[in-house]
């Protein structure tokens, strides 16, 4: 599997080549998204397309998914159901010449998925 870049996740390239392999509409993994973002601050999709969610709002224990987004069937769902709830979402991706660590904080503005760079030393920045 490739990795997917950040133009993939905001134009919705992520579609799962096993798809077609998984009889279901994808219904499951939207709520399991919609239901990480609701009891979750953090949603979190690593480098590997793996996400986990942390700092749940009742206290109780982070989750680990080692489901990726855009590997698993219809986890392009699982990546739609995020934007459904409160949880603050973060893109973490290799990027450039030295292979630097970015993290994108992602969200949906007016019905379309947008991108912040992150950096330590500077304010965020929109990604266009």
């Amino acid at each position: 599997m490739s990795k997917k870049s950040i133009t993939d996740y905001l134009t919705g390239n992520i579609i799962s080549p096993f798809n077609c392999l998984n009889t279901t509409d994808g219904s499951a993994q939207f709520e399991s998204g919609k239901k990480a973002a609701q009891e979750f601050e953090e949603v979190n999709i690593a480098t590997n397309g793996e996400w986990s969610a942390s700092k749940k709002v009742d206290g109780s224990p982070s989750h680990l998914s080692y489901e990726r987004i855009g590997y698993q069937a219809h986890s392009e769902k699982t990546f739609q159901g995020f934007f459904e709830g409160t949880a603050k979402i973060y893109l973490h991706r290799i990027e450039g010449r030295l292979n630097d660590l970015v993290t994108y904080r992602l969200e949906k503005v007016d019905g379309e998925i947008v991108a912040y760079r992150k950096s330590p030393c500077c304010p965020e920045e929109r990604v266009v």
